[in-house]
């Protein structure tokens, strides 16, 4: 019988066939070399099984690009077109650049994408018994396009600019049907309830509550249930087609990630339409079990890209959900019988989206709506002393997204304390001071110095004359303001470029909230007196005097940097003459400087409206 099985009657049907071998089986005693794609017999006791040879995915030169390429255009048949993609997948998996160069250079991206408009209109018209085989073709030819986008950043923008909106298009199309299909008849198109949005959820004041994953294209307007009903999950039967359809959401946000790590099209990218709104679906379907992890995240990982473009961040901002859906993603919380992978997910999603954020908030005209939203500040500021896990792990990965997090979500919040007056007064005042103790806790506590260098900024920012007394009454931030003065002061010289900007925020502010003393609140100001006296604790009160009224003022010495500061003199000039009332305030000196910083402070009320205390992310590759 073995014999008869392996004449040439049944060679080639056996050639197409899956592996019947036996993974275990050890190649203890080597057989004579046997021609490329013959089976050959392996013995088991009296019985004889053939064996067909595995196939190697590699990078072969037999079946080069050209050769895929010219198949995938040829094939017609299903059979036809599931070798041809079968050989892409093979060909396509690897991580040469170079390589992918070669392989965009000859239209593969072009040659895949007409073939996922085929497939399109093929299911348009399928049969019920075909939808399957339809999209393990769709999802395979998609990983295939993700493969051949590893190339250099340089060759995919060129590739981008002939075929790029094309192949969006069919992505958008592909990802919206099939989140529709999820959730049933309109089903992707969830109302989401967000526990961290407050009434000021979006820039729109009159735009009402709706759906979340609000449809523009959809002319019917049907609502919907906040979840799918049961009938509209896979059974446990569909879960290898259910593995497809992820593989194609997953593959497909990829191709549109690999656009987005390139700066000439991330504006395009932000302005083609439905491009936004469906990353926004994907990042707010109910329940988040039912779209992959890495779908999500890479939607998040597309919208923090394309805010990196500023000719994008006020549309973004004003788009609509786009805001809440980086705060839902930003605070979502970890329960106790999450998941590890669930768990490691929530924290990428709050590090992509604070970083999201943070280049949104960049914009100017993006600060005053921002810093109004209740939502983002709820998220925001656990996120910013987010430093130790909450399930009690610490490993490397886990400290370096809490890490990130912690630098993003202060850089937010350093962005939005850079808007006019009235949004700074807001700002120290939300949550009865709240804010004010989230940044006192980080410039105290974090081993970080970046982020303690923005807690300080930020406190910077909020500085001024109107909110000089309620960060006077908080002894917690005078001792953050001592510490960072009189830290190292023996090693001054070697400082680093974070702790050299840290001490300058410090003493800027410092100098703000001594210049906001009057006769009337002088008895408010015992705590920051006790601070400006630990700074110089053996100036004569008349030889600070005769030096506030010089024309060039005492500059500090190299061996004693953080002496004789020229802030101490106005406090003791204001209580010299506690007794006289003048008519209005006198500002500083001109000569008045910050220490470590030849910066001027020419106004008593100015406002720091545009302080160079900004920051913006960046883009990053996959």
């Amino acid at each position: 019988m073995a014999e008869a099985m392996i004449s040439d009657h049944y060679r080639e049907s056996l050639q197409s066939l899956d592996g019947l071998v036996n993974e275990d089986e050890d190649e203890e005693n080597p057989e004579p070399l046997e021609k490329e794609g013959e089976p050959k017999r392996v013995k088991h006791g009296p019985t004889t099984i053939i064996q067909i040879p595995e196939k190697r995915r590699k990078v072969s030169t037999s079946i080069t690009a050209g050769n895929v390429v010219d198949a995938i255009s040829r094939a017609v048949s299903y059979e036809e077109r599931r070798d041809a993609i079968c050989s892409a997948t093979a060909t396509f998996d690897h991580n040469m650049q170079s390589l992918h160069d070669e392989e965009l250079e000859i239209g593969s991206d072009a040659v895949l994408a007409k073939h996922l408009g085929f497939l399109i209109s093929r299911r348009a018209i399928q049969h019920k018994n075909t939808e399957q085989s339809l999209m393990h073709e769709t999802s395979c030819t998609c990983e295939a396009l993700e493969m051949v986008y590893r190339a250099s950043p340089q060759m995919v923008s060129q590739c981008f600019q002939n075929t790029g909106l094309d192949i969006l298009a069919t992505l958008i199309h592909l990802i919206n049907e099939e989140l529709s299909d999820r959730g049933g008849a309109k089903g992707s198109k969830k109302g989401v309830s967000l526990r961290a949005a407050d009434s000021n959820e979006s820039f729109d004041e009159n735009q009402q509550e709706e759906s979340i994953l609000h449809d523009e294209n959809d002319e019917m307007g049907e609502s919907q249930s906040v979840t799918p009903p049961s009938s509209a999950c896979p059974a446990m039967a569909e879960e290898s087609g259910r593995r497809d359809n992820n593989v194609m959401l997953c593959k497909a946000t990829k191709v549109m990630g690999h656009f987005a790590r390139v700066g000439a099209a991330t504006q395009p990218m932000a302005y083609y339409p439905g491009l936004l709104s469906c990353l926004v679906n994907i990042l707010m379907f109910q329940p988040y079990r039912s779209v992959p992890a890495e779908a999500r995240l890479n939607a998040l990982w597309i919208l923090a890209n394309l805010a990196c473009n500023s000719e994008n961040m006020v549309m973004m901002a004003c788009h609509p959900h786009l805001i809440l859906s980086l705060i839902a993603m930003a605070a979502r919380k970890i329960h106790s019988n999450d998941s590890v992978e669930v768990i490691v997910e929530i924290f990428r999603s709050q590090s992509i989206a604070s970083r999201a954020l943070v280049n949104i908030s960049w914009a100017p005209e993006n600060r005053i709506p921002l810093s109004e939203n209740g939502g983002l500040l709820e998220s925001l500021a656990p996120l910013a002393v987010l430093r130790q896990s909450p399930f009690g792990k610490r490993g490397r990965t886990v400290r370096d997204m809490m890490l990130q997090t912690r630098r993003h979500a202060m850089g937010t919040l350093k962005n939005l304390a850079a808007a006019p007056r009235r949004n700074k007064i807001q700002l120290c005042h939300y949550m009865q001071g709240s804010l004010l103790n989230i940044l006192t806790d980080a410039a105290l506590n974090d081993p970080d110095a970046h982020v303690k260098e923005g807690a300080f900024a930020t406190i910077q920012n909020l500085a001024i004359h109107d909110t000089a007394d309620l960060m006077v009454r908080n002894p917690a931030l005078i001792l953050a303001l001592k510490d960072a003065l009189l830290s190292n002061i023996t090693n001054s010289m070697d400082e680093n470029a974070d702790t050299g900007r840290t001490k300058a925020s410090a003493s800027a502010t410092l100098l703000v909230l001594e210049r906001s003393i009057t006769p009337d609140n002088l008895s408010q100001y015992q705590t920051l007196r006790a601070l400006l006296d630990s700074l110089n604790p053996s100036t004569n009160t008349d030889d600070d005097d005769d030096n506030s009224t010089s024309d060039e003022g005492t500059a500090p010495t190299e061996d004693r940097p953080l002496t004789n500061p020229p802030i101490m003199t106005h406090l003791r000039q204001r209580e010299a003459t506690a007794g006289e009332v003048p008519p209005t305030v006198q500002p500083a000196p001109r000569s008045a400087r910050l220490v470590h910083s030849s910066t001027k402070i020419d106004d008593l009320h100015r406002a720091r409206l545009d302080p160079p205390q900004f920051q913006r992310g960046r883009r990053q590759e996959y």
